[in-house]
């Protein structure tokens, strides 16, 4: 497991060995889930990967340490109450001055984990390492968003058929769909209603996912985008485990420099609409 920052004196922080320690920074807002699901599901799964990928890391005889996870984010605004969202220049510099003062404390290893897959909202994270990395040499990464995005360092579900087949059956489960109701079955079903079980399928275009228009008539009085209904906690356990295997690879090779760079940034951050948003 790793230590939380916070129950260490300023003594015992000092005497890290920070060449070789890795810190992870959680970042995930609050957000409306639909109407089975709690507010606090990108806080939770934040939490749980990095708790199942501190574990094998562990193994690995790594030292671990993590901050507590900082509840707010970036995310299309929708009419639906109870998201905890910044702007995004806000977000980017919450974002850039935790790091700044991190690298302060000598960390050479600093990975940002959330359970969020808003694009954007990775992707201010990874101007915010980038920033960080140009000022002080490479210290940070935020590799969800490559994780979230990325073909080649995507959730390996090739040992799941059962995961393969709603992929390839129900494909744009993009929020408190099968996917993250799977994932909070498994993290505790007891924050999962059970009307998850007749929920209607709700989908949108993927490239209508950043228009705020396009989303608030689709969500409805519901709030998910996707297919609840095939949710189950064996699915949500291979895709737990499966995450914090990604996030395993993706901070070791961070720490070794070697073979990280595909980590960096979500397949959209160079794209020319996504430049003139962030």
């Amino acid at each position: 497991m790793s230590k939380n920052i916070m129950q260490l004196t300023w003594q015992e922080l000092a005497q890290i060995n920070k060449d070789s320690a890795v810190i992870f920074v959680n970042i995930a807002p609050i957000e409306q889930h639909s109407i089975h699901l709690p507010l606090g599901v990108d806080v939770y799964e934040t939490e749980y990967w990095q708790k199942l990928a501190s574990k094998l890391l562990k193994e690995q005889t790594y030292e671990v340490y993590h901050l507590p996870v900082i509840p707010c984010g970036y995310a299309t605004k929708t009419n639906i109450v109870g998201n905890l969202y910044l702007s995004k220049n806000t977000l980017f510099n919450l974002v850039y001055e935790v790091l700044n003062n991190i690298a302060q404390w000598k960390f050479k290893n600093i990975v940002l984990l959330s359970a969020h897959a808003d694009p954007i909202h990775n992707i201010i994270m990874e101007k915010a390492c980038d920033k960080i990395n140009a000022e002080n040499g490479i210290k940070a990464i935020a590799p969800m968003g490559a994780i979230f995005s990325g073909e080649k360092v995507g959730i390996n579900s090739e040992n799941c058929a059962e995961v393969n087949a709603l992929l390839t059956s129900y494909p744009h489960d993009y929020h408190a769909g099968w996917i993250e109701t799977s994932c909070m079955l498994n993290y505790n079903k007891m924050l999962v209603k059970d009307k998850y079980k007749d929920m209607p399928n709700i989908e949108i275009d993927p490239k209508h996912m950043l228009s705020k228009k396009k989303l608030n008539k689709s969500t409805g009085d519901y709030g998910h985008l996707g297919y609840p209904q095939y949710a189950s906690t064996d699915i949500g356990r291979q895709l737990n485990e499966a995450m914090a295997k990604q996030i395993v690879k993706a901070t070791t090779a961070f720490i070794k420099r070697d073979g990280y760079e595909k980590y960096q940034h979500h397949f959209l951050y160079s794209k020319p609409f996504v430049k003139l948003m962030v």
